[in-house]
């Protein structure tokens, strides 16, 4: 059997609002406000398609679509929050349908497990035909059946698609920054004991400290266990450029 590879790590929470796990910088504000002025475009392009509906809005409509911007600004913080909100307000804003389509891309790159993923995208998509169903008659604009059928069109492909993109995108984020702990790891582990066969890496419990990640290491000679070994690898970081190890 091969050995498996040490465990990715946990990139640690930013403290800003608008930035994902691990990122920190004033390129951050730049890049929240670059998309605060991509959303209200959108939002703009998109309500001039569905003017008819949100017209019943009146005033309304303006407020709901800066909080929509608001939610896509936060979705790398708060991913499931958010699409879970943008899906809500979609029912009754459809203008607000693309910048759901990019916060359900996020939340499911960044969730980790399918069970997870899974229960935030469908219960996104069941608010959006719920809100629907109840607006589309409220507004004026159809009956519960229309607002059912327009919320199930939008929960399709607003939600359902774009995490199912994202969801392909994570597996392939962590599954390469699997490798790239492996690549770190390689050159830094003890040597192994000749007789092993094989050694396994459990997922490491402690925290890391000083750019370092403590390894724990099991040796076997097939099924007995013959080493136990601790010692501290590089940790792999994901800057925006590309990864890099700390020395």
């Amino acid at each position: 059997m091969s050995s498996s590879a040490p465990p990715a790590t946990e990139p640690p929470v930013s403290r800003s609002l608008f930035a994902g796990p691990g990122e920190q910088g004033r390129w951050v504000v730049w890049r929240a406000a670059v998309e605060a002025v991509t959303a209200a475009a959108l939002v703009l392009l998109a309500h001039e398609a569905v003017s008819a509906v949100e017209a019943r809005l009146v005033g309304e409509a303006a407020g709901l679509a800066v909080l929509g911007i608001v939610l896509v600004l936060m979705r790398r913080r708060f991913p499931a929050a958010c699409v879970v909100g943008l899906a809500a307000l979609m029912g009754a804003v459809p203008s607000v349908a693309l910048l759901t389509a990019v916060a359900a891309y996020t939340a499911a790159r960044q969730l980790r497990t399918s069970r997870q993923r899974v229960g935030v995208l469908l219960g996104a998509a069941a608010l959006t035909m719920l809100t629907g169903a109840v607006c589309a008659p409220a507004l004026g604009v159809g009956s519960s059946l229309f607002g059912l059928a327009l919320g199930a069109v939008l929960a399709v492909t607003t939600v359902v698609v774009p995490g199912l993109v994202g969801t392909a995108a994570g597996q392939q984020g962590r599954l390469l920054r699997a490798l790239r702990e492996r690549a770190a790891a390689a050159g830094h582990e003890p040597p192994r004991p000749p007789a092993a066969t094989e050694c396994l890496y459990p997922y490491a419990s402690e925290r890391p400290e000083g750019g370092r990640l403590p390894i724990v290491r099991y040796c076997f000679r097939s099924d007995t266990l013959i080493a136990i070994d601790r010692f501290t690898v590089p940790m792999v970081t994901e800057p925006h450029s590309g990864s890099t190890t700390h020395d």
